[in-house]
């Protein structure tokens, strides 16, 4: 018998005595359903039968309590499979909690049962990119168990040994080789790159099961080295994470290039986050065993990979090498069974066929082989500068601190000494008596005796009681300094301290890397500093400077790249004219045609006109991306807007965009239909689980996605022209790309040069797109550090 346990009662339960009854339970109804299992002939239960009226998940305490309970429910019904919904469930069941990390791989049997963890319904109604988990677990039931075999491996330990073993890999001529390398750090999850750590060993999977490891011995002689290099730039090479042994083969063999990436490859299939892991993928898609825990009786949390004994590390390293070979076949084959299906994007009211997944996987492999070189080359800072902040920050976050302290609310409360009522400020902070702002516990009290009972004090929170309340009210002015102090914080910790931590020792110098498959919404992210969510007018840019003196930074910038995508979309008539005709302003074509004829430029006080651009004109255009509507605008206290405002606002501005309004009327249709969105360049969006609560984000994040994506492509695309005419000439080295821009540095005798080339790529790799239907603009600027670029 099948048994699905849940965590405990919900509201809807508790009133009807039935577990799984409400939206979870009509959730769970259309996957059994989908699954053939008949809810009549399943035994349904919580870890708990009762639950706190807060709501809370059950304590421990709980859980333990009601075990002996569902053990005699379950021995009672003969259960042999269990589903376990949640943590609640699984902790009672398997005694184990991480819901997102039990559920990986095939059921595990415990106590002689089949035990089957997965998300809890109610989990994937609050995040829909958690249903695709539970559709995969619920498989699972009835489905077949796949079966791996470990690879044989052999090690090579000697040169004559190595330059053998290569030479007859070679003979073979085979299909693709499959690489992985070893170094101090596991590169799905730790920060670094490859060149900063000694080479351990290199795997080669040269067919299904079989992989060669070059020992670090060998890895040392230039012999091999040389051999391996020819031999790599002779034969398609795949990867798991491909342009992190790329970036680490470099420095000893020289470039190589990607063909096949699995993680890749998977992205391309679910770009879903937090599910790229090599080993999750294993489990998940090949069934392999947990390969990677074997390593942990070895080292030490924090350990580098090279404490491990070289025996135990080469058998990991070919089992990663092996699995990796088995992904890329599996995934090659499922991208080119999409292409039987019909694939299009939206283009100006017709479906047109777009790039197929094949397409989208080879051309993020083109990427990533380029992203390698900044990744090595990284970007400098000023590390005077760099203190000069952190001094500042300091100051400013106490002198805000302070401001907070004295907006305190004053409190009736008991006088301990004296058993009488007073009045005054409450010590809320046991060591300083005020508050500390990075507390939300004692934040929450603040704002309780301020009369706000709220459950969150973040800055949605914050700025919706500024809204409501005034900012000139004292819990106003209270949130007004707490956000301010965020801001600081985040300045100082993010980036101050988190960059002075990651210059790498003996150089001025971080080193970023870039994620091709960081976001779901298709477009480039960054880690280790994180360089693409740097605010264009934040002081943390001017950190940034050319390694050399005699050098300066040179910047590409796309102009309104999404705009003029969504017009060549479209179909648009009123914007495409006047980039075009390319000497008109369209904030100032808007302002004094459209939207505030009232108030026209030429009579129009400058300082007062700038306001109406950048304050009311621009909002409805950058908004205009993802949907954003009369309601968004008004309830920015930035704007200051009231609804009628904006709703005649809006209206005027939709009556001259008609093209653009049908364009997205069309795609909600598309995401209403359960069809996935694609972009030009092939990238899919897929919305699994659309409900009523979620259904106004689904729409703003799908309107958003195709022009953003697209202009991000475009981007990336001309990046991957330029930089390899930038290696071939010795002019310059790409130190940044955020979205639609890309960042050089040169010799400031060459920044003429390098601005004509990064203008030439950027503007032919979207003509070769959108043709002369819309013309696009490319800002080049030049500075001494990133902040002097606008």
């Amino acid at each position: 018998m099948l048994a699905i346990v849940g965590e405990a009662p919900g509201v809807n339960e508790s009133r009807i005595g039935k577990p799984f009854v409400g939206q979870s339970g009509r959730l769970l109804d259309a996957l059994m359903k989908h699954n053939k299992i008949d809810r009549e002939e399943t035994f349904l239960s919580n870890a708990c039968l009762c639950r706190d009226p807060s709501g809370d998940n059950p304590p421990k305490a709980a859980i333990a309590a009601c075990k002996p309970r569902l053990e005699f429910e379950l021995k009672e019904r003969g259960v042999e499979t269990i589903v376990a919904m949640g943590n609640s469930a699984a902790e009672s069941i398997l005694g184990k909690t991480g819901i997102t990390k039990l559920r990986i791989g095939p059921p595990k049997q415990f106590n002689g049962r089949t035990i089957i963890p997965t998300i809890h319904p109610a989990a994937a109604l609050r995040s829909p990119d958690n249903f695709p988990f539970i559709e995969r677990d619920f498989r699972k039931i009835n489905g077949i168990r796949r079966t791996w075999n470990p690879p044989e491996y052999i090690v090579a330990e000697f040169e004559i040994q190595a330059l053998r073993l290569l030479q007859q890999l070679d003979d073979k001529q085979p299909k693709m080789l499959v690489i992985d390398i070893e170094v101090g750090i596991e590169k799905d999850k730790d920060f670094g790159h490859a060149n900063e750590h000694d080479m351990l060993c290199v795997g080669i999977c040269y067919e299904k099961g079989k992989v060669l490891v070059l020992s670090e011995e060998v890895m040392r002689l230039e012999s091999v080295l040389d051999r391996l290099g020819a031999l790599l730039r002779k034969y398609p090479v795949g990867a798991q994470n491909g342009k992190f042994d790329t970036a680490g083969l470099y420095i000893h063999c020289g470039q190589v290039n990607l063909s096949y990436d699995s993680l890749l490859a998977h992205y391309t299939l679910d770009e879903r986050q937090g599910i790229h892991d090599l080993e999750q993928m294993g489990q998940e898609d090949l069934g392999t065993p947990s390969w990677k825990g074997l390593l942990n009786n070895y080292k030490k949390p924090g350990d580098s990979y090279a404490v491990i004994p070289r025996p135990v590390l080469y058998k990991y390293n070919a089992f990663d090498c092996s699995v990796t070979w088995d992904l890329i076949e599996l995934y090659m084959l499922e991208i080119d069974a999409q292409e039987e299906k019909d694939t299009y994007f939206l283009l100006q009211g017709n479906k047109v066929p777009g790039r197929t997944l094949r397409d989208v996987q080879d051309f993020l492999c083109e990427v990533s082989n380029e992203l390698v070189f900044p990744e090595l080359n990284g970007i400098g800072v000023d590390p005077d500068y760099i203190d000069t902040l952190a001094e500042k920050l300091q100051v400013q976050m106490t002198t805000v601190e302070k401001s907070i302290n004295l907006n305190l609310p004053w409190v009736r409360y008991v006088d301990e000494s004296t058993g009488e009522m007073d009045i005054g400020q409450r010590d809320y902070d046991k060591k300083s008596g005020g508050v500390n702002p990075r507390s939300p516990k004692q934040l929450l009290q603040v704002f309780k005796d301020f009369g706000m009972h709220t459950q969150s004090t973040d800055a949605d929170t914050c700025k919706m009681i500024i809204e409501v309340k005034g900012l000139d009210s004292p819990i106003g002015r209270f949130c007004g300094m707490l956000l301010e102090h965020r801001a600081e914080s985040k300045e100082f910790g993010t980036y101050v301290e988190g960059i002075r931590k990651r210059i790498l020792a003996g150089t001025t110098r971080v080193y970023p890397s870039f994620l091709l498959h960081g976001t779901t919404e298709g477009r480039l992210s960054c880690r280790n500093p994180n360089l693409q969510n740097v605010p264009r007018k934040s002081a943390i840019r001017r950190l940034f400077v050319p390694t050399k003196s005699e050098n300066i930074f040179v910047q590409a910038d796309y102009s309104q790249a999404e705009l003029r995508v969504l017009c060549w979309l479209s179909g648009d008539t009123y914007f495409t004219p006047i980039f075009n005709e390319g000497i008109r302003d369209i904030f100032d074509e808007l302002s004094e045609n459209i939207l505030f004829p009232q108030y026209p430029k030429a009579t129009t006080d400058k300082e007062f006109f700038k306001q109406i651009r950048s304050r009311w004109v621009k909002p409805f255009v950058y908004g205009l991306a993802y949907g954003r509507t009369e309601h968004g605008i008004a309830g920015d206290i930035e704007i200051g807007m009231t609804l009628q405002e904006a709703k005649t606002t809006m209206d005027k501005f939709m009556g001259v965009i008609p093209e653009i309004v049908r364009w997205q009327s069309d795609i909600k249709r598309i995401i209403d239909k359960g069809e996935d969105l694609v972009t030009p360049f092939g990238r899919h969006r897929r919305f699994h689980l659309i409900t009523r609560q979620n259904r106004d984000d689904v729409m703003r994040t799908g309107l958003a996605f195709v022009p953003a994506s697209t202009s991000s492509d475009l981007c990336l695309r001309a990046f991957a022209k330029m930089n390899p005419e930038f290696r071939a000439k010795k002019i310059a080295v790409v130190r940044n790309l955020v979205h639609d821009s890309v960042i050089a540095e040169c010799n400031k005798n060459d920044a003429e040069e390098v601005g004509q080339i990064m203008t030439r790529h950027m503007l032919e790799s979207a003509h070769e797109l959108v043709g002369d239907y819309v013309k696009f603009a490319v800002d080049v600027e030049t500075g001494h550090s990133w902040g002097d670029l606008s």
